[in-house]
């Protein structure tokens, strides 16, 4: 069980950088290709490149993190509704929190000056809060989806593997 854990967190993990690759790639395509590189329409171009990256990443988790999984009639409603609560609520909340620890931030700069990396304070500290905020939030996003967006294993399909799995091991056994 512990594999099947790892696994799906493996694919978790990589199915979000996907989506994150598509996401700055839409974005970049948007601003330079269809406004010209201008400036004016980040925000634009920020709406669609998370429209479709949200997309993409329903689909590659339907695909991939949670196949064999029916997320349900509504199963694509209910993921961009709990992305936009996530985006909206949760990742300004933790921004906000994550701020606060300006302790740790001054330590981290204090290591990258002393090791000579030409980094800023201000880098390193919205550099820590990205990380520390995209690691609750994807925490808190696997245990969602996996509970609430993409339903409880198939159980049929479960039962009928694991016979399957048995008849071929009495198969080999046999002979």
């Amino acid at each position: 069980m512990a594999k099947d854990v790892k696994n799906k967190i493996l694919k978790f993990i990589g199915v979000g950088l996907t989506a994150a690759a598509v996401d700055y790639g839409v974005y970049e395509l948007c601003l330079l290709v269809l406004f010209g590189n201008n400036n004016d329409y980040i925000v634009v171009s920020q709406l669609i490149s998370l429209v479709v990256a949200t997309f993409v990443a329903f689909i590659l988790h339907s695909n991939i993190t949670w196949k064999g999984r029916d997320p349900g009639k509504y199963g694509i409603i209910k993921f961009f509704i709990w992305n936009l609560v996530v985006l909206l609520l949760m990742r300004s909340f933790l921004s906000w929190f994550f701020a606060l620890l300006t302790g740790l931030y001054e330590f981290g700069f204090m290591i990258t000056s002393g090791i000579n990396l030409p980094l800023s304070f201000e880098f390193v500290q919205s550099t820590a809060i990205f990380i520390l905020m995209n690691i609750v939030t994807m925490t808190v996003n696997y245990f969602f989806y996996d509970n609430f967006i993409f339903g409880k294993p198939n159980k049929t399909k479960e039962i009928v593997t694991q016979r399957k799995s048995a008849q071929a091991k009495d198969k080999s056994a046999e002979h």
